[in-house]
């Protein structure tokens, strides 16, 4: 994809050289699942916006709007098997739920991360999910 749109300046940045953790050099994956909570909170900490108003951001951005919608789509059909409507669930609080998980995710779909190496102009991002 890369290749195809012409993308030139790509890195790849593992995540321990994102945080300041104490962790060992090879990170096997129990490793990283033992941690990921940490590497959220701290990324959250360091680059997450307090001030987000994600109501504002659905209703005035078209790319957040769509994303928005797209995510509620999946939920929808993707956790009623999960969460089963029955009597301690409704139609109504189901949907409400779905809208709340929704906005969540993009709330830490914004919590990314923008570096600029100055010299080659390059862009690493970085998306919790």
């Amino acid at each position: 994809m890369a290749v195809q749109k012409g993308f030139t300046h790509i890195d790849f940045s593992r995540l321990k050289d994102l945080v300041s953790l104490p962790l060992p050099e090879k990170l096997e994956e129990i490793t990283y699942v033992a941690n990921a909570t940490n590497f959220r909170r701290f990324l959250f900490n360091k680059y997450g916006k307090d001030d987000l108003d994600i109501d504002h951001e659905i209703a005035t951005n078209p790319d957040t709007q769509m994303t928005y919608l797209g995510y509620r789509r999946f939920l929808e059909s993707d956790l009623r098997y999960i969460f089963p409507l029955g009597q301690d669930r409704s139609n109504h609080r189901y949907k409400k739920d779905v809208k709340y998980l929704a906005k969540q995710m993009l709330i830490r779909g914004y919590v990314s991360i923008l570096g600029r190496c100055a010299d080659n102009n390059m862009i690493s991002i970085v998306h919790l999910s």
